[in-house]
């Protein structure tokens, strides 16, 4: 089970997956597709969480798009690509036998340890170039999510 928590005026939306019954050791495996990407995908620590991303032009206007996951370090796991063959410069668009897109099984991916009936907490971030100066630049991107990685590290307690 997955539950999707957004906050106004954030790029970012926090996801709790809930699994049962898996084998111990599993793991939450999550990612971003990297077809059409030119630069590499990134990774990096920031307060409590480790981070991988991508920023690169895009989109289908060909516009910058900046994309990451965050994890908590203390549950992140494997981190890798799913393949290093770029299908979409190879022509293809679909895997008709399977019925989805073979640039989607270009995926960064990072997994994330979790145990059984208690959520997975992950954030997504997702930003485009047209909404802000900022997100045009890697560096821009990597600043908000390094400012954000820092806030979630620190939340508010109640007394």
């Amino acid at each position: 089970m997955e539950k999707i928590t957004i906050y106004p005026g954030k790029y970012w939306f926090e996801s709790d997956v809930t699994v049962q019954r898996a084998p111990q050791g599993s793991q939450v495996v999550t990612g971003i597709v990297t077809s059409h990407l030119k630069r590499e995908p990134f990774e990096f620590t920031a307060g409590d969480f480790q981070c991988i991303g991508t920023h690169d032009v895009q989109s289908l206007n060909d516009d910058e798009l900046g994309m990451a996951v965050i994890v908590p370090q203390s549950e992140a796991g494997k981190i890798g690509r799913t393949t290093d063959i770029n299908f979409f410069k190879l022509g293809y668009e679909t895997v008709p036998e399977k019925g989805f897109s073979q640039i989607t099984s270009e995926t960064y991916y990072i997994g994330q340890q979790f145990q059984n009936n208690n959520p997975a907490k992950h954030y997504f971030f997702s930003v485009w170039g047209l909404d802000k100066d900022q997100w045009k630049t890697e560096e821009g991107f990597r600043k908000y999510i390094t400012e954000e990685s820092e806030k979630l590290s620190e939340p508010i307690v109640v007394l």
